[in-house]
């Protein structure tokens, strides 16, 4: 028995754009995000999933309703699979939040200021957002767990969601979490199997390139 679970990262949304930190703000894709969307719908036409969750957050559900809804499939969305919430960060630019907290030119928040035991000024604890999401994908995974049958399960969500659960899956401390990529529509792929966990694909977006047509 295999429970194979298809992780996708949202498409390119307002604030990616902007380049804003947007944890919990609840922004709309671009046209250009909406274009992705369908690409990434296009390439898993004719995979068959059992069920699909995304976040409650508008970036997220846009994304999953243009991937999945052709399948005909209800989506559930969950709250537990939101993005990390970044508290005073939210809504400004890398410079905003640079110049406004007084961070010196060694600030980089993705690789090195943002460990599992830094916290964002009322934000969120990596710590306490990994058990969070780990915890709810084990009751999903739980479930799914029916002898002798493969199970594929999609989770639309985000980037610091998505980055937790493969550092769990293969073993890393979350400090080092952000060196792994997640590209707007990212394909990422687990496979939990009886008694090991096997990561199938990290940061996948073959869909996005030039060569990939949906004629």
């Amino acid at each position: 028995m295999t429970i194979k679970l298809f992780l996708i990262r949202h498409a390119e949304s307002i604030d990616n754009i902007q380049g804003r930190f947007s944890g919990l703000r609840n922004v709309e894709l671009t046209d250009k995000g909406v274009e992705q969307a369908e690409k990434l719908s296009f390439r898993l036409k004719h995979k068959t999933m059992d069920t699909v969750y995304c976040s409650d957050l508008k970036r997220a559900k846009q994304t999953a309703e243009i991937v999945f809804a052709k399948k005909g499939i209800e989506i559930k969305t969950n709250s537990k699979f939101r993005e990390l919430d970044l508290g005073a960060w939210e809504g400004h630019t890398y410079e905003e939040v640079k110049a406004k907290f007084g961070y010196g030119d060694e600030f980089n928040p993705w690789m090195g200021n943002v460990g599992s035991k830094i916290i964002i000024p009322q934000g969120e604890k990596i710590k306490s957002f990994n058990d969070k999401v780990m915890n709810e994908l084990s009751i999903i995974l739980e479930q799914y767990r029916v002898k002798d049958e493969d199970k594929n399960i999609a989770i639309v969500c985000h980037g610091v969601v998505i980055r937790a659960i493969l550092s769990n899956a293969l073993k890393m401390d979350l400090n080092n979490m952000w060196y792994i990529e997640q590209d707007s529509t990212a394909l990422n792929i687990i496979s939990y199997l009886n008694n090991a966990i096997i990561v199938n694909l990290i940061n996948d977006t073959a869909h996005l390139e030039e060569w990939c047509n949906m004629d």
